[in-house]
């Protein structure tokens, strides 16, 4: 499975070193090994330059992964309003 953009940036920004295809592969492992575990996530959308391509990318991950439940938020443009 090829890298989606996303993870390149952010691991090489070092905000983030879990790419979607080792958090998938994680997701797996535990699966394999527990009884229908629950997975949460915090997902921040709408960055400066984010395409739509990419949202639809990060919706994708999120209904792939079956995340129970989830919470996803704008990110708000500084300064606050």
């Amino acid at each position: 499975m090829e890298e989606v953009t996303k993870d390149a940036d952010l691991v090489a920004t070092n905000t983030c070193t879990v790419t979607a295809d080792a958090g998938k592969k994680a997701r797996d492992r535990i699966r394999s090994r527990l009884n229908r575990p629950a997975f949460t996530a915090d997902v921040l959308v709408s960055f400066p330059g984010e395409t739509d391509a990419e949202f639809e990318e990060t919706l994708a991950l999120a209904g792939e992964v079956g995340f129970a439940p989830a919470c996803i938020s704008l990110l708000a443009p500084e300064p606050f309003p």
